[in-house]
């Protein structure tokens, strides 16, 4: 199937559009945002990274996240592709034909050890309808996780 574009037409719902200020460099923040196997171990709620790629995140690998949705729930495979991976930009996501789930972090340098990091998901389509009733919890998912990278920064 091929990439869908990241422009969607038709239905769309916004799930999270955030915006967090760390207290590190942007060299820093991206390096920690393309270890994506590093990301169970800091990301609440994210159990498990699997991908056949080794070394460095890239456009075009495909990789499954195991998400964790609640304590009595098993974690639930969802398969993704990168679309992007830039020095300020990464975008990965999934979906069907017609419809499309898209995750963005967008980084802005504010100085030296200052980096402002805006986090984007959403679902178009029938993808926007059918997870609908997964969409609180998704939310909680993504700022848990937005406030996790805070926090990563916070502490040191």
């Amino acid at each position: 199937m091929p990439a869908m574009s990241e422009e969607s037409r038709g239905y769309r719902r916004t799930w999270i559009d955030h915006t967090v200020e760390v207290e590190a460099g942007i060299g820093d923040v991206h390096a920690l945002l393309t270890d994506i196997d590093g990301w169970p171990a800091w990301t609440p709620g994210l159990t498990r990274i699997s991908r056949k790629a080794q070394g460095p995140w890239k456009a075009g690998q495909k990789f499954t996240m195991h998400i964790k949705p609640a304590s009595f729930h098993p974690p639930l495979p969802v398969p993704c592709e990168t679309f992007e991976v830039s020095a300020k930009r990464l975008v990965w996501g999934g979906g069907i034909p017609g419809s499309q789930i898209r995750h963005s972090f967008d980084l802005s340098e504010l100085g030296p050890k200052r980096t402002r990091v805006h986090q984007l998901e959403y679902a178009t389509n029938l993808l926007a309808i059918v997870t609908r009733i997964a969409e609180p919890g998704i939310y909680k998912h993504d700022l848990r996780w937005q406030n996790a990278l805070r926090d990563k920064f916070a502490s040191k």
